[in-house]
């Protein structure tokens, strides 16, 4: 699975579009 996919299926990101920009962006998760 892409993870620009998981980020919209997990609710992170509302399209994979937007999943992608916060990729090239270096966004970070803290996992809690």
């Amino acid at each position: 699975m892409r993870i620009d996919q998981l980020l919209v299926q997990r609710g992170l990101a509302s399209t994979r579009s937007q999943a992608q920009r916060l990729i090239a962006g270096g966004v970070q998760w803290q996992q809690g």
